[in-house]
């Protein structure tokens, strides 16, 4: 995996990281926080972000 790659598939994981962490805080406030759509939506893009890095470890 190039270095670019890497780089921009950390960055992503960090940005849906911290977009989980804003949703999570507004759907606590709203008492919705045990919905399990929201928690799979971003739980499948992390995995989907960090899988390059899982297979290039793998290798």
């Amino acid at each position: 995996m190039s270095t670019t790659l890497g780089s921009l598939l950390a960055i992503l994981i960090m940005l849906v990281t911290i977009i989980y962490g804003v949703v999570y805080i507004q759907k606590k406030k709203r008492n919705t926080d045990q919905e399990a759509t929201y928690k799979i939506v971003f739980t499948t893009a992390i995995v989907l972000l960090a899988l390059p890095f899982i297979l290039t470890i793998f290798k």
